[in-house]
């Protein structure tokens, strides 16, 4: 898979390159600034899938297959682009299993030997919506970026709880 069918299966420019700055982000966006600080740890993938899955976000067939592919070893190799406007993401899970919803990577500010690869899992369901598991190397920490046929990416409604504010406040 080249980058053009990463970036086509991930969400085309909407959704990538919304433009977002700091001053820009909404007050529920995460801001992703430092990669690796606070990697994953003490959550199985499939505890980690459930957790990302949970709520009304994502129907049990998208959960199902997107699991059926991590178990079998499934996805694709390739790395976030560095980008001015920021990388989103639906959901991702830091440390042990706090759940942040709408964060957006901040790829041009990471430094220049944070590593980028990614591993990724794809569903495509019937009304054209595209769920999108995508695990950074550098931490491990899984994530959900859910997009429309349009190209725009689905926010998370979900609020963030003590652990999620306090991530937040840290901005990791």
């Amino acid at each position: 898979m080249n980058r053009r069918d990463f970036l086509q299966i991930v969400g085309g420019g909407i959704c990538l390159g919304a433009g977002v700055s700091p001053a820009q982000a909404e007050a529920s966006d995460f801001l992703w600034r430092w990669p690796g600080r606070d990697p994953l740890h003490g959550v199985s993938d499939a505890e980690a899938l459930r957790l990302l899955c949970s709520g009304n976000l994502v129907p049990n067939t998208a959960y199902q297959a997107l699991l059926g592919e991590v178990r079998s070893g499934q996805g694709f190799l390739d790395e976030i682009p560095v980008m001015d406007g920021g990388f989103r993401f639906t959901r991702m899970l830091f440390g042990r299993g706090v759940l942040v919803p709408n964060v957006i990577a901040l790829t041009a500010e990471w430094p220049n030997e944070a590593s980028r690869r990614v591993r990724h899992y794809e569903y495509r369901d019937a009304d054209g919506l595209v769920y999108v598991l995508i695990r950074p190397e550098i931490c491990g920490n899984w994530s959900l970026r859910i997009v429309q046929t349009q190209g725009q990416c689905v926010r998370d409604n979900a609020l963030c709880g003590p652990e999620c504010d306090s991530l937040r406040r840290n901005q990791i």
